[in-house]
């Protein structure tokens, strides 16, 4: 058995012992918790059985999200390029979409400030628009359409 120093009496120790384990544990797990608001809050994405449209994408990107990213997904001065391998598949998943257009997202790659929740627009539509943004990530050689 451990011998600590400050005690010689077992109960005192398997309490000091088992007071040191649950400290440990508490500590590892608080330093582990996402502190961000945003990682608390439920994504809300498309039913099981939808399917993607990626000219019905293609709109809804003119629509929502060309003013800051780029009618070509190509970037402006007020948003990054989503046509570009930070946002390949591998890197920001089809999950990173749902959610950056449901609760918006903190600057983390680019320098355009915290992007806002986009307002009006449901998971389905925002399914065609992670399809239209796919495919042109494909036409450039940033992954299949398929790998999403």
């Amino acid at each position: 058995m451990l011998k600590l120093p400050f005690t010689s009496r077992p109960l005192t120790r398997i309490v000091c012992l088992a007071t040191f384990y649950v400290a440990t544990i508490y500590l590892v797990t608080a330093c582990s918790l996402p502190d961000r608001k945003e990682s608390r809050l439920k994504v809300v994405v498309p039913p099981i059985d939808f399917v993607a449209d990626e000219q019905k994408g293609e709109l809804l990107y003119s629509e929502y999200c060309s003013a800051c990213h780029g009618p070509k997904a190509d970037g402006t001065r007020q948003g990054p390029p989503l046509a570009h391998h930070i946002y390949k598949p591998n890197h920001h998943s089809d999950m990173h979409f749902y959610k950056a257009v449901q609760f918006g997202t903190y600057q983390h790659h680019w320098r355009f400030g915290n992007m806002p929740p986009v307002k009006g627009i449901s998971p389905p539509q925002t399914g065609h628009i992670i399809k239209f943004i796919r495919a042109k990530q494909s036409t450039i050689g940033l992954g299949t359409a398929k790998e999403h």
